[in-house]
């Protein structure tokens, strides 16, 4: 399973969630509402969407292009506004000591 890729692990975890709540239904006699079969359908329904159109080839890259990559205006905007945004987060939630 270490071998697999991403996008073939996460259904795969998905899934085990859907045989906890049947094994609980069944085994411990736990209820089973409308709203755990709405989540089983949506579950199932996006396991099968990624296992069917998750794994695309893509091709390797060398490390030239990588960094051609990394310096093109478009990155460092994006990681300027993902740090900026984890930075405001800690500061909302930082816990006050008075």
């Amino acid at each position: 399973m270490g071998a697999l890729p991403i996008v073939v692990l996460a259904p795969l975890g998905a899934v085990s969630l859907l045989y906890n709540s049947l094994f609980a239904k069944f085994l411990l006699g736990d209820v089973f509402t409308r709203w755990m079969g709405v989540g089983t359908v949506l579950i199932t329904t996006g396991a099968v969407l990624i296992a069917t159109f998750g794994v695309v080839e893509e091709p390797l890259l060398e490390l030239a292009e990588l960094l051609r990559l990394f310096a093109r205006g478009e990155w460092w905007l994006f990681s300027s506004l993902v740090g900026g945004g984890v930075a405001i987060a800690l500061v909302i939630v930082r816990p006050c000591s008075s």
